[in-house]
């Protein structure tokens, strides 16, 4: 490729330009602009690392990736550590060409002898957890401090978003609780870390200038969010005056939790719960009444469209059919109303029926063709909503399809974070040693590929700044993010979560007890009430 230089006419096309993909490449030789037999060594061993395991662009971040991560994804897959070392080999130029077809053709047949089949892990027997003695919980508590140590390095009010964030912020805004710093500061905050007075600052005063022409309503990206952030911040007052620029939004059409009426409706009861000022309360009603009408019900279901489903409603807690559920749920328990719980439920009925099998005793959901096993499309969104119903029956092929230890994302909404989440959720409140077992493998695949030093980045950092403690990548695997929803912070909660066990976050867990979510009051455990009933 080449690039016109500015220069007299003929010379436009005077010099190259190197383009690459990146960790394709080796980031230093490609700042240096060389270019040679040793690019393509390395650019083959990355599409064979690739096959392996999809994360060769995260060596942007990590330069030793194929030295320090992939080892363990092939020794977890059964097959020999020869082909780590012959990918090293190719990689840093330890071969030619002919070298690696020579090693292709004379050793693939033994290579493919030695496969086996890795162990499985046998099931704890324990149905309690004693938090205090569990290594997963020390680990996780270890590298929560590590996370929230590299955050406060990050902070910087002069940055538009305070953090490093998804380039989805700038989409919307950078004080939102999913990709903003609103979500930034609550996760330290819930994790008992103390925030900065001038971040608290530049949070507060644009939160109380915050234009509803400028913000949208929802929880996740939008005005309900702040509000509940600026609430567990101690703000109650700006906390207040935000939900009510929420409630009265212009937009407020959409039916979704993420984005539109339900959870701006779940906030009401948040701040009810925290007020018992009844105009919360109603509110919330309110809410219900506007998601009744639009309610499209068929053969026991109901479920809701907005501009972006088109003919194919959503299913899931973000913005599909069970996050309308869990809100409809929660008010049902606040409230008494009967119809509430039954349109949750006829919702969740919607959700199920979109289910497919994925093998022997799993399920899962389908987005945009591809079987997700996340918190914002796929098994884990719904299996949360199904364990607060007390349908542990349904929850149970969802939450079996949550047993993998890796994930092509460390993030909570996209990611194994918020598959651990998830099975946190489901041993709290069941207390299978499955569930246990299954996150505790999940935290080493955290551990495995996701958590670095930053400081390795050196090369990508201002010079003279080095970074401590641990970070995550964010969507990509190019760049850290510092959110709730795609980086260090949603990591930090559920970390921190699993070393301290309590509710569950934009659950409203405190509605209900732990206890009583086993035989929930009006449904049966283990059952999906027939339509229409209690």
């Amino acid at each position: 490729m080449w690039r016109s230089e500015g220069g007299a006419e003929g010379d436009e096309l005077a010099r190259p330009v190197l383009l690459y993909t990146p960790g394709f490449r080796r980031i230093d030789r490609a700042r240096q602009h060389v270019y040679d037999e040793y690019d393509d060594l390395y650019s083959l061993a990355s599409m064979m690392a690739y096959f392996i395991y999809p994360i060769s662009a995260y060596a942007v971040l990590r330069p030793e990736l194929f030295r320090d991560v992939y080892p363990a994804l092939i020794r977890d897959m059964g097959w020999p550590l020869e082909i780590h070392d012959f990918i090293v080999s190719v990689a840093e130029g330890e071969r030619d060409l002919g070298g690696v077809l020579e090693f292709l053709t004379e050793e693939e047949e033994r290579m493919v002898r030695r496969v086996t089949t890795p162990p499985l892990r046998s099931v704890p027997t324990a149905t309690r957890w004693d938090v205090g003695e569990a290594p997963c919980s020390r680990q996780a508590r270890e590298w929560a401090v590590q996370i929230a140590r590299f955050l406060e390095q990050a902070a910087d009010p002069a940055r538009p978003t305070l953090f490093p964030s998804d380039p989805f912020a700038v989409l919307t805004n950078p004080l939102s609780l999913g990709f903003g710093a609103g979500g930034v500061l609550y996760a330290l905050h819930k994790a008992g870390f103390s925030l900065n007075e001038s971040w608290r600052k530049w949070f507060i005063d644009r939160a109380r200038r915050a234009d509803p022409q400028d913000f949208p309503p929802g929880l996740l990206t939008g005005l309900a969010g702040i509000a509940w952030v600026l609430l567990e911040l101690g703000e109650v007052e700006v906390a207040r005056e935000v939900l009510g620029r929420a409630n009265h939004h212009p937009s407020l059409e959409d039916y979704t939790l993420y984005y539109g009426l339900s959870g701006v409706g779940l906030a009401n009861l948040h701040f009810y719960l925290h007020d018992r000022k009844l105009a919360y309360l109603d509110a919330a009603l309110d809410i219900y009444r506007r998601l009744a009408s639009r309610a499209q019900r068929k053969d026991g279901t109901a479920y809701w469209v907005n501009r972006f489903s088109g003919d194919e409603p959503f299913t899931g807690l973000g913005f599909g059919q069970s996050g309308v559920a869990l809100f409809l749920l929660r008010l049902h328990q606040l409230t008494g109303d009967l119809a509430a719980r039954q349109d949750g439920e006829a919702a969740l009925r919607f959700d199920l029926a979109q289910a497919e099998r994925t093998g022997p005793g799993t399920m899962s959901f389908r987005y945009k063709g591809t079987l997700e096993p996340y918190v914002e499309v796929g098994s884990a969104e719904v299996a949360k909503v199904l364990l607060r119903y007390g349908w542990l029956e349904e929850a149970r092929p969802l939450l079996n399809e949550l047993g993998r230890k890796y994930s092509v994302l460390p993030g909570y909404l996209f990611g194994i974070a918020g598959v651990i989440d998830t099975l946190l959720d489901a041993y709290l409140l069941t207390r299978g040693p499955i569930h246990l077992a299954r996150l505790e493998r999940q935290l080493e695949g955290l551990r495995t590929l996701y958590l670095f030093e930053p400081r390795t980045c050196a090369s990508l950092l201002p010079q003279g700044r080095t970074l401590e403690g641990l970070a995550v990548p964010g969507e990509g695997l190019l760049r850290v993010s510092c959110d709730f929803a795609t980086g260090c912070a949603g990591v930090l909660r559920v970390l921190h979560r699993v070393a301290s066990p309590g509710p569950a976050d934009f659950m409203l867990d405190e509605v209900m007890p732990d206890e009583d979510v086993m035989d929930p009051p009006g449904g049966a455990q283990g059952r999906v009430p027939a339509a229409g009933g209690g």
